[in-house]
């Protein structure tokens, strides 16, 4: 597994090593063995805010984006902004190292393919994102 992390804001202190675990937790979990790349980017409001007008013709920022490669080999790209997922935390009250334990969750989800534009999947993907991320806490936390 080829993971690339990159980290372009100053808002968020990023451990990039627990997010590359934590990405391979993820694929390993939902049956990805074989050779993929994926890359996870954590940005500032304005670059985030500049793709979701691009790509969601929406004129704000977000908390994340996901753009899948539909590509063998090649799963594809989460672009994460700390400082919308330090006001998410603040608003859920919960620490912003689990927001961002979220975000990447549910980039990668939808990388492989989840969706919640409907009742159905928002359903499925709600509840494995909620499975994944107890497993994660639970893991950092040596927790078995």
């Amino acid at each position: 597994m080829d993971i690339d992390i990159s980290d372009t804001q100053n808002d968020v202190k990023i451990d990039k090593r627990y997010i590359k675990r934590l990405v391979k937790d993820i694929l390993l979990s939902e049956g990805e063995e074989g050779p993929v790349e994926v890359s996870i980017a954590f940005v500032e409001n304005e670059t985030i805010c500049r793709l979701n007008s691009k790509y969601r013709g929406v004129e704000t920022a977000t908390d994340v984006l996901a753009f899948s490669m539909e590509e063998k080999g090649l799963l594809g790209d989460v672009v994460i902004c700390p400082e919308v997922a330090m006001s998410n935390a603040a608003g859920m009250g919960h620490p912003v190292d689990e927001e961002i334990s979220l975000l990447v969750i549910h980039g990668i989800l939808h990388l492989l393919g989840y969706d919640h534009s409907d009742q159905t999947g928002k359903d499925a993907m709600w509840a494995r994102q909620k499975e994944l991320l107890k497993k994660a806490q639970d893991k950092r936390t040596g927790i078995r």
